[in-house]
């Protein structure tokens, strides 16, 4: 494999990275935020529980996104 083939195949883990990064915000904490505006989230338990959660898809996702990023360091000139 040539070094712009290993090139684009680290541009496209890292831009695999960037989209599930993306999907876990999305899931993790406008989810729950947007349940929360609309009320279905009412309970002490269910908003405990949904600020847990977000804050271990916030996690996640910055993990994910700085993968991203460690694979396009790796980049050849």
């Amino acid at each position: 494999m040539g070094k712009a083939a290993r090139n684009e195949l680290r541009k496209m883990k890292a831009s695999w990275h960037n989209t599930v990064s993306t999907a876990f915000i999305t899931v993790g904490i406008l989810g729950p935020a947007i349940a929360r505006l609309f009320g279905a989230l009412s309970g002490p338990i269910d908003v405990s529980l949904s600020i847990v959660g977000s804050m271990i898809c916030l996690a996640v996702s910055a993990t994910l996104h700085f993968a991203g990023r460690a694979e396009l360091m790796e980049l050849e000139d």
